[in-house]
C-alpha cells in the first residue's frame, strides 16, 4: 500500500500566506498604535491629537522596517 506523502504547498501560496502575514501584522501595529494614540489623547485632554499622529508615524516607519527586513535578498 502506498504512503501519502506530505501535502507540499506551490512556492506562490507560500509567499502568499508570507506576505499576507505580514499584512495583518502591519494592520494590528498600525491599529493599536492610532488607538493607543487616541487614548493618551482623549486623557491628557489635548485639542491636537499629537500622540495619535506621533505613534501612527512611528508604528507606519516599524511595519515598513518589519517589512523590509523580511523581504528577500537578491
Amino acid at each position: 500500500m502506498k504512503e501519502k506523502q506530505p501535502h507540499k504547498m506551490p512556492h506562490n501560496a507560500r509567499q502568499y500566506t508570507r506576505y499576507s502575514g505580514i499584512a495583518f501584522q502591519m494592520m494590528i501595529l498600525i491599529g493599536l498604535s492610532v488607538w493607543g494614540g487616541i487614548y493618551i489623547d482623549r486623557s491628557l485632554g489635548l485639542a491636537f491629537p499629537v500622540f495619535t499622529v506621533l505613534l501612527a508615524l512611528i508604528s507606519c516607519v516599524g511595519a515598513m522596517v518589519v517589512l523590509i527586513k523580511s523581504m528577500p535578498k537578491y
